[in-house]
């Protein structure tokens, strides 16, 4: 068995990548023939043992957590500088901030105790309300579609502009603060027991 297989997979990868780019073809389209060419079973036969099983685990927290978000973060078309900054108290920046930051996990939360308090349905076993309001709180940190409709709902550049500065800085700060929450709670909650 090969002990290596990511590492040697990324860099087949890499120069099948380079030859499509090299020879004009979209890059992008390089990850179809390369994922049809990784083994989907090992020799002995073990879907969990293939090469491509362990190059989708190496990749899965490096896409997850770097790629993604750098991707995004770079496709935003977002300047930040010291005016831009200024810009996050326009009224349709703290709009968004609030949206994000405060909205959803009202509504999350708001409408899950609603139906809970209708009867309709009940929180599975092992999860509480506070579970509930700390993955609510997350829920902001969704802005691939704030983006896209920061780009349908203003015609100015410098309001798109502003507009994605705060979308970015909503997103932060509901992440950071679901995580947090999230961890105090979870913290409180195993000390107690």
């Amino acid at each position: 068995m090969v002990r290596f297989a990511p590492a040697r997979n990324l860099l087949v990868a890499l120069l099948v990548w380079l030859g499509f780019y090299a020879a004009g073809i979209e890059p992008a389209l390089a990850g179809l023939p390369l994922a049809l060419a990784i083994p989907l079973r090992a020799k002995d036969g073990v879907t969990s043992h293939s090469s491509l099983s362990r190059t989708e685990e190496w990749f899965r927290p490096r896409v997850a957590f770097v790629i993604v978000p750098v991707f995004a973060f770079l496709n935003a078309g977002v300047r930040i500088d010291p005016t831009a900054i200024g810009s996050l108290l326009q009224p349709s920046s703290l709009g968004i901030l609030g949206g994000l930051i405060v909205g959803k996990p009202l509504g999350i939360s708001g409408a899950i105790a609603l139906v809970g308090a209708l009867g309709l349905a009940r929180l599975p076993a092992g999860l509480s309300r506070s579970h509930v309001f700390g993955i609510s709180l997350i829920a902001g940190a969704g802005f691939t579609m704030s983006f896209f409709l920061v780009t349908l709902s203003f015609e100015s550049a410098t309001q798109a502009e502003s507009a994605r500065l705060a979308v970015l800085l909503g997103s932060t700060l509901s992440a950071l603060t679901g995580l947090l929450f999230l961890r105090i709670s979870t913290a409180s909650r195993i000390e107690s027991k």
